[in-house]
């Protein structure tokens, strides 16, 4: 039998996962699928994806409690149907785009959360189930202090990245050492270190600690990824203000805008999650305001205000932005996320938007003027406050586990979160 490719083999783990799934492959996911992995493929990434889907098969066979996502790679879905990630980016809508553009000279990346003290029983296990792959740890110099763990090689004092890991197939190098029974590889110039580009983040999330601590007293039927997120009584508790331990909902000055903000549904919740940051306040003060005012903001173009529905009538997602110039202005999403990045990251922001509005003024032509000098002034303030959509989504759900678990069993909750 004809061995199979890394190609061959990514495509039908991703195939099996979505029956395992029970995803409808109707012509849309058909579509999403095979273009996410045209993509991969073209860009030589299968094997990145294959090890994370192993990582992941690890972290299952640990019985390990992993977060649904973390940052863009949410908006694969690709990385959903390896488990990678727990939400399906088609119910969403999440843009591929966001995680990897094939134009872009990023990198993918895929982070994951798992219990804290959980790193070093995956990366044993992955080694000791596949064999072929060298894992790691990462020793760093820092350039400021940082309390990370000591590491000594050679007499000088290093830190071990609290996250980082590099995992390859190849031969190991001149770099890698052993200290205290950990193997180590000594990183020193991120642009000019091909070895560093197999770093893998495997972040400990230690409110993921407490989530299993509660599902191992009430049972495994209310497990986070059984539970369902549409309960009114959660988000009933929610908008009380009674967010104490919940996971990015906790700070006191929070609980005044979830009583006047009155989140009913997941996505709600992500909004918070995407405005309660100390960049982009004046969002959170928008967001309250505009939830009872819609009205007030809208655009005449009806396809803009469908689009900013969600957000009422503002601009807080990178995903919008880039929804926004490929439903209004007919660009596709690779050239409107490579504007994003480009607005995001300018020295000299005023140049770069003065660009952006000569290049698709025309484009913007179904708008009438009041509606376009609107939407620039909008795109304009605040698009370094722009947060990623597919993460503020991920890292809401797992504010409503804590929520569910207070809401159903306060005495569980109670008595783990106060140890």
């Amino acid at each position: 039998m004809k061995e199979l490719n890394k190609i061959d083999i990514l495509r039908r783990l991703v195939f099996d996962g979505a029956i395992f799934k029970k995803l409808l492959l109707e012509e849309k996911v058909l579509d999403r699928l095979d273009y996410e992995l045209l993509v991969i493929n073209s860009l030589n990434l299968s094997g990145y994806f294959i090890l994370y889907s192993r990582i992941i098969q690890v972290c299952n066979e640990l019985k390990l409690l992993l977060s649904p996502g973390r940052e863009s790679s949410t908006g694969s879905l690709v990385n959903y149907c390896l488990d990678i990630t727990k939400i399906n980016p088609l119910e969403y809508g999440l843009i591929f785009e966001r995680f990897i553009n094939i134009k872009s000279n990023t990198l993918a990346d895929i982070d994951i959360d798992i219990p804290q003290g959980s790193q070093l029983a995956v990366v044993n296990r992955l080694k000791e189930k596949y064999p072929q792959y060298n894992a790691d740890f990462i020793a760093f110099n820092p350039e400021r202090k940082t309390d990370y763990q000591d590491v000594v090689f050679n007499g000088s004092i290093l830190k071990k990245h609290p996250c980082g890991i590099i995992i390859t197939e190849g031969i190991k190098t001149h770099k890698t050492f052993s200290y205290k029974g950990l193997d180590y590889y000594y990183f020193l110039d991120n642009n000019h270190d091909d070895v560093f580009k197999s770093k893998i983040d495997i972040l400990e999330l230690p409110y993921l600690n407490k989530i299993q601590q509660i599902v191992d007293i009430v049972g495994n039927k209310y497990h986070p990824y059984k539970i369902p997120l549409n309960d009114e009584s959660v988000f009933k508790l929610i908008s009380l203000g009674d967010n104490s331990n919940l996971f990015q909902l906790a700070s006191p000055s929070l609980k005044s805008k979830l009583i006047d903000f009155k989140v009913n549904d997941i996505n709600d919740l992500a909004m918070i999650n995407a405005t309660f940051r100390p960049n982009s306040l004046s969002l959170l003060y928008d967001l309250v305001f505009y939830r009872r005012n819609f009205f007030t903001n809208k655009f005449y173009n009806i396809d803009l205000n469908n689009i900013l529905a969600e957000t009422n009538g503002i601009l807080i997602y990178q995903e919008t932005f880039l929804e926004i110039l490929n439903k209004i202005a007919g660009v596709s999403y690779v050239e409107a996320d490579l504007w994003r990045y480009r607005l995001f990251k300018s020295n000299d922001f005023v140049r770069t938007f003065n660009d952006f509005i000569d290049t698709y003024d025309i484009a913007f032509n179904c708008l009438n003027n009041q509606d376009k000098t609107k939407l620039m002034e909008m795109i304009k303030n605040n698009y370094r406050s722009l947060f990623i959509k597919s993460h503020a989504l991920s890292y809401a759900i797992i504010g409503y586990w804590g929520a569910f678990y207070k809401t159903h069993f306060y005495n569980e909750f109670h008595d783990i979160f106060k140890e």
